[in-house]
């Protein structure tokens, strides 16, 4: 799988870039490893080289992230230290390619109760490892089941001035906490799916604004930054 990666996977990454960014397709390219990564093996692929040889930004590692009981009858038994050793390769295999890590899928669970603690549990990694994510799959009834509200429908940074350090929600109060070290004036944007009912503790303190979305319980939480370069870190409670 390795050896396949880093020939021929590579080869069609390059050669597919190549063509994509000639016709003028200057955004993200989002690249998966093969389907043997998603059993927790290493990645090898190289991520494809512009015109001068260095590694092209915009090109971003984006695994799939399943247990490997998905699509079975036993997938919603929750074995922590299986999932746990996937997703740690996932971020290793980022931190080897030196990009982010965009998970292209995660979930699978069919609307189904039973996918709750499973679900809060990846849900826990993403947000401990700093992933960005997309969930899979939906449909009209994903919204009344209770893993929706703790692990889809979830409070995150959308933009942070500096460097995140850590960021969480808390199912059980329905609380998030997020620390960053700001660099520069620029605004920090958190988004809450409950914002229109929640308490702020903000430290060190500045102005911030809360700002909902039309027609919607949710919003951003756009916090200023202080006169000089600080730590910072907030609490938001819903009510």
């Amino acid at each position: 799988a390795n050896n396949f990666e880093r020939n021929q996977l590579s080869g069609f990454y390059q050669k597919a870039r190549n063509v994509m960014r000639s016709a003028g397709f200057d955004k993200i390219i989002f690249l998966e490893h093969n389907y043997f990564g998603n059993l927790g093996m290493r990645s090898d692929f190289a991520l494809p080289k512009d015109e001068k040889g260095q590694t092209d930004l915009r090109c971003v590692y984006s695994p799939h992230g399943y247990d490997i009981i998905t699509d079975t009858p036993m997938a919603f038994d929750d074995n922590s230290a299986r999932v746990d050793a996937i997703f740690e390769m996932i971020e290793q295999n980022g931190a080897h390619k030196h990009t982010p890590v965009m998970l292209g899928e995660w979930g699978a669970y069919y609307n189904s109760p039973a996918a709750y603690d499973a679900a809060n549990h990846i849900a826990r990694i993403i947000e401990s490892k700093k992933f960005s994510q997309t969930y899979w799959s939906h449909d009209d009834n994903l919204y009344k089941l209770a893993y929706f509200h703790t692990a889809i429908s979830r409070a995150f940074p959308r933009a942070v001035n500096g460097t995140l350090i850590s960021y969480k929600n808390m199912p059980e109060t329905k609380d998030f906490e997020m620390k960053w070290e700001e660099c520069n004036h620029a605004k920090t944007i958190i988004y809450h799916p409950f914002v229109s009912n929640v308490n702020v503790s903000l430290f060190p303190k500045s102005h911030y604004k809360i700002s909902r979305i039309p027609d919607s319980n949710a919003g951003y939480v756009i916090i200023d930054a202080c006169k000089n370069k600080a730590r910072r870190s907030i609490r938001i409670a819903q009510k």
